[in-house]
């Protein structure tokens, strides 16, 4: 295998599937990606067995043939090549990238050694990618980290109708947040599936500087995006969601309308005790006003007040400040309503607009 790759687009394309490549020593092929060189068509496949990215590049072939190769030094390779074209070649055992003027030799796995991912061609379902790009940035950061519980690794999804939306849920046991957009009537999926944590990072990653329209497509483990010529596969979590409609309360009876602002500085200044704190910060609404306060022992106490246009009778409750703070910086608008029934209760917030399509729950602490 021998072939010239244009160095711009190259690091284009390395900069992509760093996310990719494995990190199991087991599995030190992982951390290779797959180079197959084909007629005028170089392609590029790195994966960690969970989740996979497929591109490709045309370009001058001077001889067919694949190889791995490491994902991460080749792209810190080609950084610092000086040359505008790079000549990536299979040599006996070593892979040679050289430029005219720097030549380095690079250790390759056998081809047979690379895991076999799923090729899909056809994807039935299309999305607006600011769209997929709301719903990510709208529930990812309540996935869970504990793999202990691997049915909230991920964002469940489900299709919602009358009027036929998508939404996205995801949980971590402690807050709750989803998110829907209007989708076309094209889009079908059967039951709720699980997206792991890191294909959907990885997904937002790679839409995140323009606004495109993708196409997806759902096998009973898998689901494929195409983007332009990135085609990723992504493990679907075998297991199952819990009921998160059991949680979500059907009547509230304190509804608090908010500043998004304001109550994002008064977070900030309880956050500085409460980062020290394992107790929570208290947060009382009474008498048009919301006063929020925190103590620790080895730290000390802040207290702030802020005005609210609560007039109901008084109620206290105990949250996490960066459960609430992750919720604030995330909406959109100028104002959020924060409904409470009770101080053992879950409280609500979503953004003060008409659209019923954002809603966050965050379950208080003990005082």
């Amino acid at each position: 295998m021998k072939v010239i790759l244009p160095k711009k687009e190259l690091i284009f394309l390395l900069s992509k599937l760093q996310g990719f490549l494995g990190r199991a020593t087991l599995m030190p092929v992982l951390n290779h990606i797959l180079i197959n060189a084909l007629e005028d068509n170089v392609e590029f496949l790195a994966t960690d067995l969970e989740i996979a990215c497929r591109t490709n590049l045309k370009t001058d072939i001077e001889k067919e043939g694949k190889t791995t190769i490491d994902g991460k030094k080749l792209y810190e390779i080609t950084k610092e090549m000086e040359s505008e074209k790079i000549c990536i070649e299979k040599v006996e055992s070593k892979v040679k990238i050289s430029d005219g003027n720097t030549v380095f030799f690079l250790s390759s796995y056998p081809v047979e050694d690379f895991p076999l991912v799923e090729k899909r061609e056809n994807f039935p379902i299309t999305i607006e990618s600011q769209k997929l790009k709301n719903m990510i940035k709208k529930t990812s950061f309540c996935i869970s980290t504990d793999e202990s519980r691997i049915n909230l690794c991920g964002a469940f999804i489900e299709i919602v109708k009358n009027p036929l939306r998508l939404r996205m849920v995801a949980t971590d046991g402690h807050r709750l947040s989803f998110y829907e957009e209007s989708i076309s009537e094209g889009f079908q999926i059967e039951k709720g599936v699980i997206i792991p944590r890191k294909a959907l990072l990885e997904l937002r990653e790679l839409i995140k500087e323009e606004d495109v329209l993708l196409e997806l497509d759902l096998s009973e483990n898998q689901i494929f995006v195409k983007k332009d010529n990135f085609y990723i596969n992504a493990r679907l979590i075998d297991a199952e969601f819990p009921d998160y409609k059991q949680v979500i309360p059907k009547e509230i009876k304190h509804n608090v309308i908010i500043n998004r602002e304001n109550f994002s500085s008064v977070l900030r200044k309880i956050a500085i005790i409460a980062r020290t704190s394992q107790k929570g910060a208290v947060f009382e609404f009474r008498d048009k006003k919301l006063i929020s306060s925190c103590e620790d022992q080895e730290t000390g106490i802040v207290k702030s007040e802020m005005d609210i246009n609560y007039i109901d009778e008084p109620i206290k409750i105990c949250l996490n400040v960066r459960y609430l703070t992750d919720v604030i910086n995330i909406i959109d608008e100028d104002d959020v309503i924060i409904g409470i029934n009770s101080p053992e209760q879950p409280i609500t917030i979503k953004p003060y607009r008409k659209e019923e399509n954002e809603l966050h729950l965050i379950m208080p602490m003990v005082m």
